[in-house]
């Protein structure tokens, strides 16, 4: 079950954790695409987000897989995609 979550509430360790999962879980470390925010930090992004787990790490990992079926759609995330494999 998803948990809706608002990552601008996050508090810094938190937000540690929650980046330490999703590098964990392959997720890379850079922006995806010129113009955007670095999804590895969805507190830059405003608004809330869905995710999966019980912990910040859990999260972070569950965001990564959000995001990483998102980029499958973009051509231009081609390379990143490939560099998280």
């Amino acid at each position: 079950m998803k948990t809706r979550l608002f990552p601008s509430d996050f508090t810094a360790e938190t937000r540690r954790r929650f980046v330490n999962g999703w590098r964990e879980a392959g997720g890379p470390m850079r922006k995806p695409i010129a113009g955007l925010p670095a999804l590895h930090e969805p507190w830059r992004l405003g608004g809330f987000i869905e995710v999966e787990g019980a912990t910040p790490e859990m999260w972070g990992a569950s965001w990564w897989e959000t995001c990483r079926h998102c980029l499958q759609q973009r051509p231009e995330a081609a390379a990143l995609l490939d560099e998280s494999k």
